[in-house]
C-alpha cells in the first residue's frame, strides 16, 4: 500500500483545507440565498460545483488545460488552493512562501465575497 507523504507543515495543510471548507460552506450559504426552492438549490450546486472542480486543476491538471481555460480557471475558488496545497504536500513550503500564502489570501477573499453577497440578498428577501 502507499502513503500519500506530507513533507510540509501538517497543521498549515489541515488550517488550508479547514479555510478551503469554510469556503464551501460560504458558498453554499450564497446559493441558498440565491434559490427560492430547495430543488433550485440542488440544481445550481451541482451544476456549478463540477466545472469549478473540473477548471480548478484537481480533476485535471492545469498543465493539460487549453490556455484560455487556464486563464479562465484563475477566478475560481479552488484554484491557487489546490495549487498551495500542492506546494505544502510535495514541495514542504510554508506560509512564507508566496504560493501558500495567496492560497489562503484567495481562499478568505472568495468566502468573504460569498458571505458579505449572501447577506445583501437574505437582507433584500426580507
Amino acid at each position: 500500500m502507499h502513503r500519500v507523504q506530507i513533507k510540509g507543515p501538517i497543521l498549515l495543510a489541515m488550517a488550508l483545507i479547514f479555510v478551503q471548507g469554510i469556503c464551501g460552506m460560504s458558498y453554499g450559504l450564497l446559493i441558498s440565498a440565491i434559490c427560492e426552492q430547495e430543488v433550485e438549490v440542488m440544481e445550481v450546486a451541482l451544476g456549478s460545483v463540477f466545472p469549478i472542480l473540473l477548471s480548478s486543476g484537481v480533476i485535471w491538471p492545469l498543465e493539460g488545460m487549453p490556455h484560455i481555460m487556464r486563464v479562465l480557471s484563475n477566478f475560481t475558488p479552488l484554484t491557487h488552493t489546490v495549487e498551495a496545497m500542492r506546494c505544502i504536500v510535495s514541495k514542504a513550503w510554508t506560509i512564507v512562501d508566496f504560493k501558500v500564502w495567496f492560497g489562503f489570501v484567495v481562499a478568505t477573499s472568495w468566502t468573504t465575497g460569498f458571505f458579505i453577497i449572501a447577506a445583501v440578498l437574505f437582507a433584500l428577501r426580507k
